[in-house]
């Protein structure tokens, strides 16, 4: 376990020796919400040469402001940067991770009372704006195949509606080939265990690609 406090730890996010210890200070120091910590993170995110490292400060920017499961944290920084990140390009096999692609679906939990009290508290946060950077993850075939699916998990349990699903697996065609196939089938899997809801205010803009042409039933 890392120990010390965001001052320690930012010396070893940004100039450790061992990458290791880079990446695990990177990964862990979000969780501490402590503002110091919001522009390390905008700096090294800042650089993609290093895909892991890149992979674990982001997950880190997370947990500054969506700390699962006692969501204690509420930078609104960190919020809006990720937002930029996720809908940043190239996106590439590690870029944006894919172990984190599925877990902003916790965000619409209705039992965990953490993150009542931390949507009470964090006012600026916008699930059809996260539904759309997400989105963007899905739509595009240079993000690992794991994010683009993890991508759909997550909008499913943030409760995307039909038309913005419809919407991002149109493109993809009858017959999707390559990583393609399994971005469709989680579509198609999210697709058809969704009950039909209107689409609520926000959504019908969150998809990247354009709207169906036919009204779903």
């Amino acid at each position: 376990e890392l120990k010390g406090g965001p001052e320690k730890l930012i010396a070893m996010m940004e100039g450790d020796k061992d990458m290791g210890v880079r990446q695990a200070a990177c990964e862990y120091a979000g969780g501490l919400g402590d503002a110091k910590l919001y522009p390390v993170y905008e700096k090294l995110l800042n650089d993609r040469s290093n895909g892991e490292l890149w992979g674990d400060c982001f997950e880190g920017l997370v947990s500054m402001w969506a700390d699962y499961p006692l969501y204690d944290t509420t930078n609104e920084d960190a919020y809006k940067l990720t937002l930029k990140l996720l809908e940043s390009t190239p996106r590439t096999e590690q870029i944006p991770p894919w172990t984190a692609m599925g877990d902003f679906g916790y965000l619409e939990s209705d039992t965990n009372k953490s993150l009542a009290e931390w949507k009470t508290k964090a006012t600026w946060y916008k699930a059809e704006d996260l539904m759309k950077a997400l989105g963007s993850v899905v739509a595009d075939g240079d993000a690992k195949w794991m994010a683009r699916t993890g991508a759909v998990k997550s909008l499913a349990k943030l409760k995307a509606s039909k038309a913005m699903l419809e919407g991002l697996r149109k493109p993809l065609g009858d017959k999707p080939s390559g990583d393609d196939m399994h971005a469709a089938k989680a579509l198609d899997t999210a697709l058809a265990a969704a009950k039909w809801r209107p689409t609520p205010h926000g959504q019908a803009d969150a998809c990247p690609c354009p709207p169906p042409s036919s009204t779903p039933p």
